[in-house]
Parts: structure tokens; C-alpha cells; sequence
């Protein structure tokens, strides 16, 4: 059998708080209220109070300033709770249960919520503030120590900058540069400690998000409403297109809808967004703009070491882009003999070499049973990270043909003859239950083994009384299947939802 060995390591710690934040909510509310104010009355209230935005709260205009009070808002917004360790005053929390003072905020911030804090000397340095700190983050302008001035709300991002909102003096999505302040105080908020570990666990769809995480919003390729609706997602993105049209698609005066796209935003006729309601068409530069396929702060860095058969996998947190090359020596010279590109996914898994393509199959003048790999990672950052003399060692048997759906795994016996065995997993992806469909009976199977991506057994039985496989409740991820039969094993991965 041929396997393939390869090394990453991805590291954190944090701390244990249950919290769940949710980034689109607070975002929503911080580009819907930026240049009002959400009181009973508000510029923005109709004849009575829209309960869409929750209690109506006071504005501070005038009484100190408003710029905590609308953070405050936000991140209510969002999920958070900020009475938590106050008496009602202590902590400058109002009768609305939002904290009016900056400085207050930020003790509250730091002692009472799952927060990453940092400083920063130089406020200038816009790439400090959004390597560290995410779309729905808070930042709090000042001078040295514990000196704030000033609280902003992270409401967008444009390419490698946040852009931010703020009151009292009102401003929607500006550069960090624009308020003038040399030192600033920044707090990324955190989920549940599994949701920040840059592995696929807990109750988690994808890489740190889905479940009790925040949601993955992994964008398809292309999104259509062709079809009558008034009842558009608050936001909806694609990576190619995304068209609204050819049938009565409505946005309803309340409603706060974004379409974004990494390519074209078609809106034809039946599309219309009534007075009142709020619609915003973004086409983004970075995918990691547009879907949130790639975790943000996930650095991928080298794991401990596990086994994958061919094809070549790796699971890579962090990641939004790949780079293999395959050399192979012949006659005492490297060959490049094989070359791919591509996405990760958040699910972090991504197939690198079938282990077969280009290789020169001539054992007299070529290594045919070792090869060099070359991989150049590109994190969300936008760094780049090099595995380089990355050895893989194959035995040249069995031969895995891939050119259908389901595996042809051929055996050579020692009259050169060849014994064909066909294997299949269906369905893959499935909630728990697979069919094993193949060219041999099940009652032939001598052992069928599932591990997880670090090689941790998960399943394992040595008399199947089906071919249908029920897997414990919980299991979710991507998983490998070891089936041993004839004393042969044929190795396939799945995909559990």
C-alpha cells in the first residue's frame, strides 16, 4: 500500500468561557445605526418604536459623548451581555444595560468577556490592528497606559484594512488613519475555547465555525433568486455571481439586505428594494472577503507527524491557497515532474498529488518508490510558509486508478495476473450512514477501521452483518475508512455532516 508521511503543527491556548458572538449581527446594527440614534424617537424610528433593533436605548450626544454607548450597542447586538460583573454603576452600566464610558468598557471588556486584548504605540501601523481584531471587533483610541479617548466598531473590511464606524461625531466605515491617535487598545471577542483552536471539533460544520461557533458562511460559487421572494437573507454571498431578478424579488422597507460577490451582482428586472429599506451590492477583492472559508487566525504551522494513504492530503488550518511541486531523481538528476494550485477550504482538508501523475515509472534509471515535495502554504495574512525536502516513501503496489468514482484497486498475484477489486462509499458526504458497494461480498471484509485525521480510531469491527455502516452519534468530519480484505487493504476517506 502506498502511504505518504507528512508533518504540520498548528498550536493556541485559551481560556474557558462559554460565549457565543454573533459577528453579522453586530455588524448589521453598527451600519444601520451609524448616523442615528436608536431611541424612541430616533431619526430612524417610524410612528412607533422598530423592535427589529431590540430595546430602544438613550443618546449620550451632548452628555459626555455617545461613541461607548454605540460600541456598547453593537456588541449587545452581537450577543453579549455587559452586566456581567457590574452592580449597576460601578461599571457604568445604565439602566439599558449598556456602558456609556470608554474606560469603563474596556475593564468590562478585558475582565468580563472572552477577549484577545492588544496595544498598540503606534496607531499608525493599520496592519497591527487587522492582523489581530475581526469584523465586529471593538477598538479604543487614547494616549499611553490607561488613557482612552475614543471607541470605533469594526463594520467592514477592504482588502488588508478594517474599515470603522463610530459616533458622536458620526462616521461609517473609514480607514483607521482617520482619527488621529497614537495609541490604541483593540479586543478581538471570542467564542468557545474549541471555536479558537484552528481544529475541526466540538460541534463544530467546519475549521472553528458552524455549531456553538460562529457561523461559516462559506459562499458558493454563484447564487440566483429567480424566483418570488421577500424574504432575502440579511446577507448573501457568492464567489462568482450572485443575480437577483426575473421574478418579483423585494427588499421590504426595514429590511437591511448586502449581496457580496468576488465577481458580478446582477440585478434584473422584478428586483426592488423598497423606500425605507436598506441594500448594499459589494464586490470584494480577496475570497477571504467574500466567504469565510479560511479561518483568520489560524497560522498553519507544522503538526505532529500522521500517516494518509495516497492520495497525498493534508489537513491545513489557516490556509486559503496552495502551491506542490513533485520532483523525482532520475539518472542523478531532480525532475520536476509534477505541478498544482489551488484553494483551502475551511474544512482544511485539500487533496495535494494522487501520488501517481507524472511520475516516471523506469526503476532502472529512477526512484520510483521515493519523491521530494515541495509546498508553499499562503495563510489569510497573506504569508507565505514553505515545507520544503518533504519525503515521501511508496511502495509501488497496489496501483489506485481514480478515472471513475469508485476506486479500482488492482492486485498482482504471482502469475502476473491481475485481481480487480471495486469499492464505493455511498453517500459521501452522509449524516452517519454509508453503504459499502463493491465487487466482493461484505461477509469478506476481515476488519473495517475508521480513524480522524490524526490517525485517532474512531470505529472498528471485524464481522460486518451489513454492507450498511452506522457510525456512533456526534461523529463529524472527514475521516478515513481502512477495509481489510484477502489480506489486502483498500483505504477511502469520508465526509460526515
Amino acid at each position: 500500500m502506498r502511504q505518504v508521511i507528512f508533518i504540520i503543527i498548528i498550536s493556541s491556548s485559551f481560556t474557558t468561557i462559554a460565549q457565543t458572538y454573533d459577528r453579522q449581527a453586530a455588524t448589521d446594527y453598527a451600519n444601520y445605526w451609524w448616523d442615528g440614534r436608536n431611541t424612541m424617537n430616533g431619526e430612524k424610528s417610524q410612528t412607533s418604536y422598530n423592535t427589529t433593533w431590540g430595546t430602544p436605548y438613550y443618546n449620550y450626544n451632548g452628555l459626555g459623548g455617545d461613541c461607548a454607548n454605540f460600541v456598547s450597542q453593537c456588541l449587545i447586538a452581537g450577543g453579549l451581555d455587559l452586566t456581567l460583573g457590574a452592580n449597576g454603576n460601578g461599571l457604568g452600566v445604565d439602566d439599558n444595560d449598556c456602558i456609556t464610558g470608554v474606560y469603563e468598557l474596556v475593564t468590562h471588556l478585558k475582565n468580563y468577556q472572552r477577549t484577545l486584548y492588544y496595544y498598540t504605540t503606534n496607531a499608525a501601523n493599520e496592519a497591527d490592528v487587522y492582523s489581530e481584531t475581526d469584523l465586529g471587533d471593538p477598538v479604543f483610541l487614547g494616549g499611553p497606559n490607561d488613557n482612552y479617548a475614543h471607541s470605533i466598531f469594526c463594520s467592514a473590511i477592504n482588502g488588508d484594512k478594517n474599515l470603522y464606524n463610530s459616533h458622536s461625531a458620526d462616521y461609517y466605515q473609514e480607514y483607521y488613519t482617520n482619527w488621529n491617535y497614537v495609541y490604541a487598545h483593540y479586543f478581538h471577542i471570542k467564542g468557545p475555547e474549541h471555536c479558537y483552536n484552528c481544529e475541526l471539533d466540538g460541534d463544530e460544520t467546519a475549521i472553528d465555525c458552524g455549531g456553538s461557533c460562529p457561523p461559516c458562511e462559506v459562499a458558493p460559487d454563484n447564487k440566483n433568486y429567480d424566483y418570488n421572494t421577500s424574504s432575502l437573507p440579511a446577507v448573501t454571498r457568492a464567489i462568482n455571481y450572485i443575480m437577483a431578478g426575473n421574478a418579483q424579488v423585494q427588499v421590504l422597507s426595514g429590511q437591511n439586505v448586502h449581496f457580496i460577490s468576488l465577481g458580478h451582482i446582477i440585478l434584473k428586472p422584478g428586483f426592488h428594494a423598497q423606500s425605507g429599506s436598506t441594500f448594499h451590492a459589494e464586490r470584494k477583492s480577496m475570497r477571504e472577503q467574500a466567504t469565510a472559508d479560511c479561518p483568520k487566525f489560524c497560522d498553519p504551522v507544522q503538526y505532529n507527524a500522521f500517516v494518509h494513504p495516497d492520495p497525498v492530503e493534508w489537513e491545513i488550518a489557516g490556509g486559503r491557497y496552495f502551491e506542490i511541486y513533485v520532483w523525482q531523481s532520475c539518472n542523478g538528476i531532480m525532475n520536476n515532474i509534477y505541478y498544482d494550485n489551488g484553494i483551502i477550504n475551511q474544512e482544511g482538508l485539500v487533496e495535494l498529488w494522487d501520488g501517481y501523475s507524472g511520475v516516471v515509472n523506469d526503476p532502472f534509471n529512477c526512484t520510483v518508490d521515493q519523491f521530494t515535495i515541495y509546498v508553499h502554504i499562503t495563510s489569510c495574512q497573506g504569508n507565505v510558509y514553505n515545507y520544503v525536502e518533504v519525503i515521501a516513501y511508496f511502495d509501488p503496489q497496489p496501483i489506485i486508478n481514480d478515472s471513475t468514482n469508485t476506486d479500482v484497486i488492482e492486485f498482482y498475484q504471482k502469475d502476473n495476473s491481475k485481481e480487480n477489486i471495486y469499492v464505493s462509499l455511498i453517500p459521501n458526504p452522509n449524516e452517519g450512514v454509508f453503504t459499502i458497494k463493491s465487487s466482493f461480498d461484505f461477509t469478506e471484509i476481515n476488519q473495517l477501521q475508521i480513524v480522524d485525521v490524526l490517525g485517532r480510531e474512531v470505529y472498528s469491527i471485524q464481522t460486518l452483518n451489513s454492507n450498511t455502516i452506522e457510525l456512533p452519534m456526534g461523529l463529524k468530519g472527514t475521516f478515513f475508512v481502512k477495509i481489510t480484505i484477502k489480506d489486502k487493504v483498500i483505504n477511502k476517506r469520508i465526509v460526515v455532516l
